[in-house]
């Protein structure tokens, strides 16, 4: 006959103690999965909204790409760039250049990190990436994006997939941002800007939506930055004044978006020139229009 175990008061206990650790650690791990895989679905909603190329804002743009309705991209970097890209990246002087190559430095670049908003597939990131620290260009059409990665197969660009919300693309000191302008922030671009080139980017928004777009430059510019502002302002009857995009921003606008705000020191113009003049597509393009005036601001930040 098999006698009855006794056990140890001692030994009772560690088994009780052995019973509800492992009844917590089952507790433990049938929830967090549950927790996690939640969080996920959540990420993932929030992405795939931030990337949707149907919202009301990127649609028309969308059907631009796919009907090549790209008049807007220039095949070369924009000569107005290249006039002014020593003010925007405060390039060093022949002096400066000369110092930093005996010191074994590369003499004609600037340290400046640079921010593309609404950059399509512009060359001109290319050209500022040689000259730069590095380049964050911002799109909503995945397209030009795609695009720009293979016209530019030297920055060996490729996809890191959705990060905070905005599809990310990285390569030789360009990175490349697919998702919603409005929604950006330090945390996918890991900081802020010393300098931010808009051409062809406020005027091809609403003009509804500016103080929202300038509200972002704010959060993105570094304390003594500086933003090359490129516009247009069409002039002549305002049947054809009103057209876009491009949208028309008269000097007036650009004063009263930035003028007032706590981080800018100045607004200087240095360059204005008549896109129609002696330029017979310009002219049939923009047919109704005596003057498309394409102007160049530089916006100091404070220090």
């Amino acid at each position: 006959e098999t006698m009855p175990m006794k056990l140890h008061p001692s030994s009772a206990s560690s088994t009780l103690l052995r019973f509800l650790f492992l009844s917590l650690l089952l507790l433990l791990f049938s929830t967090v999965p549950c927790t996690s895989f939640a969080m996920s679905d959540a990420s993932k909603r929030e992405a795939d909204s931030a990337v949707d190329e149907n919202t009301e804002n990127l649609k028309p743009w969308l059907d631009r790409w796919k009907k090549r309705r790209i008049g807007f991209h220039l095949s070369d970097v924009n000569p107005i760039l290249v006039q002014f890209a020593k003010d925007l990246l405060k390039l060093p002087t022949t002096d400066e250049k000369e110092e930093k190559e005996k010191e074994g430095e590369e003499g004609a670049c600037s340290t400046a990190r640079v921010l593309v908003p609404l950059c399509g597939k512009t060359v001109d990131m290319a050209y500022l990436a040689k000259i730069s620290a590095e380049v964050y260009g911002v799109e909503g059409i995945k397209t030009a994006l795609e695009e720009f990665a293979e016209e530019h197969a030297d920055l060996k660009i490729e996809n890191k997939g959705t990060v905070d919300g905005f599809e990310r693309m990285e390569g030789n000191k360009v990175t490349l941002l697919k998702g919603d302008w409005f929604q950006l922030s330090q945390v996918q671009t890991k900081g802020q800007f010393e300098a931010i080139y808009d051409r062809a980017s406020m005027v091809a928004i609403e003009p509804a939506l500016r103080k929202d777009y300038v509200q972002t430059v704010s959060n993105l510019i570094a304390k003594g930055g500086i933003l090359m502002l490129v516009v247009v302002e069409r002039v002549g009857p305002e049947e054809f004044t009103k057209k876009g995009p491009p949208f028309t921003i008269p000097e007036s606008t650009v004063q009263e978006l930035y003028g007032d705000l706590d981080w800018v020191e100045s607004i200087t113009k240095v360059h204005q020139e008549d896109q129609l003049k002696d330029n017979p597509a310009q002219q049939e393009r923009y047919a109704g229009l005596d003057q498309l005036l394409e102007t160049v601001y530089m916006i100091q930040a404070k220090k």
